[in-house]
């Protein structure tokens, strides 16, 4: 479980949702439980995150989503986050992004901490994940675990752009 939990954490769709301005800056006081997380997130999002922070480079590996909230990138990210050892999937992004890490974060068997990138980007209360493959475009199933441990979003505008 993610670290840091207040009394004043909602829990609505996630297991925590925290609203807080400023959140985006303090994320990593929240994954004190893990030894491996590892972010996924746009090229575009990944500007605006670091710009907003202030940081040069993220506070974990960061890999890259290629656009397409597909099944198959969902597998080559999880692959890639298997190979770093992870222990969580951090998602800095918007709707197709975030639900990719969803699926990352299923496949793996991993917590998954959201900070979403719009503020009207409902992906970090739902439990479904959509998902395009090569044919069709479906909703992959709940997450069994009950979707993100915690949600970080800034309650007077979330700052960033999309994915």
């Amino acid at each position: 479980m993610a670290t840091n939990v207040q009394d004043s954490d909602v829990r609505p769709g996630p297991n925590r949702y925290i609203s807080t301005p400023g959140v985006a800056t303090i994320v990593p006081s929240y994954l004190e439980d893990y030894v491996h997380p590892v972010i996924i997130t746009g090229e575009l999002s990944a500007q605006a995150f670091l710009d907003y922070t202030g940081s040069s480079e993220f506070f974990a590996p960061a890999l890259r989503y290629d656009g397409s909230s597909s099944e198959r990138n969902a597998r080559e990210l999880a692959e890639q986050a298997r190979a770093l050892d992870a222990d969580a999937i951090v998602s800095i992004g918007a709707g197709k992004l975030s639900d990719t890490a969803k699926n990352v974060a299923e496949i793996l068997n991993l917590d998954l901490i959201i900070v979403p990138t719009l503020a009207c980007a409902r992906a970090p209360t739902t439990t479904s994940m959509y998902a395009r493959s090569s044919t069709r475009s479906s909703a992959w199933p709940a997450r069994s675990a009950g979707s993100a441990e915690c949600a970080h979003v800034n309650p007077a505008r979330t700052p960033y752009t999309t994915a």
